[in-house]
């Protein structure tokens, strides 16, 4: 993964992607399984050609935080609505020089079809655990609310402000 030097810092999209793997990781989501997931988006990203559509070296990440629509993959946030379907893939135009592609496109279609579906597992298995822990993270947020408002610390409107 690209990672700007210090004078370039970081795009809005990509912070937006630093903040979703921040949350996933409070949620207590791996690192291996955040990286695996974000591996397998990547390679769905190629299969559908959308590294072509950018020279950015972080052209994953070109759409994050820019779609909110719920047909969209959950770290690069890349919207898949119509782009693999049930009789083919509708991929990005091309317009970059590739060598000849190994195989047909109806055999780059399944394995499109395949990926997907494995970004899908990889992202509903992330999801169930952290959909299991937010009453646990609501209850500590509850709790620390007490906590300062016994300690005279923190006014409580300020805390409430951050939730």
């Amino acid at each position: 993964m690209h990672i700007p030097a210090e004078r370039e810092g970081y795009s809005p999209e990509y912070e937006t992607f630093l903040r979703t793997v921040i949350a996933l990781r409070t949620f207590g989501i791996p690192i291996d399984d955040i990286a695996d997931l974000f591996n397998t988006e990547k390679k769905l990203l190629i299969l559908l050609k959308t590294d072509t559509l950018s020279g950015s070296p972080t052209w994953y990440l070109d759409q994050c935080g820019k779609d909110t629509s719920e047909d969209r993959l959950l770290l690069t946030n890349y919207p898949i609505g119509g782009s693999v379907t049930e009789s083919g893939i509708q991929s990005n135009l091309d317009f970059s020089n590739r060598a000849p592609e190994l195989f047909k496109s109806a055999e780059m279609s399944e394995d499109a079809r395949r990926v997907l579906a494995s970004c899908r597992k990889k992202t509903s298995s992330i999801m169930t655990r952290v959909e299991s822990d937010i009453p646990v993270l609501k209850d500590a947020l509850s709790w620390g609310q007490v906590l300062i408002q016994s300690c005279h610390f923190w006014p409580s409107s300020s805390l409430l402000n951050l939730i």
